[in-house]
């Protein structure tokens, strides 16, 4: 996984090694600061990002993402019960189910 704050590869560098299947290995990953947007259609491999080249759309997709995300139901985090690690023990490394 590529760390958002790490420095790209250089692309002379991979283009020195690779093929155009590697040259996603010298660009920065898309995050909510620096968006991607592709056309899907005429680019399904996603190699060019035309955030930079349409920024009203990309502000408009990432608004409806911001307001669907609202809504994405959340696993609750499990409580410790005092019992987890002697029922990881009992079970061979898994969690359960046990019964009170």
């Amino acid at each position: 996984v590529l760390d958002s704050n790490a420095a790209s590869l250089s692309c002379s560098d991979v283009n020195s090694w690779g093929d155009e299947f590697d040259s996603w290995l010298c660009s920065v990953p898309c995050t909510p600061s620096a968006p991607c947007l592709f056309d899907v259609v005429t680019d399904p491999g996603e190699w060019h990002n035309l955030a930079d080249d349409f920024p009203e759309v990309t502000k408009k997709l990432q608004q409806r993402l911001h307001t669907l995300q609202k809504s994405f139901w959340t696993a609750p985090e499990l409580k410790d019960n005092g019992r987890f690690c002697a029922q990881m023990r009992q079970n061979g490394g898994f969690y359960g189910p046990w019964l009170d």
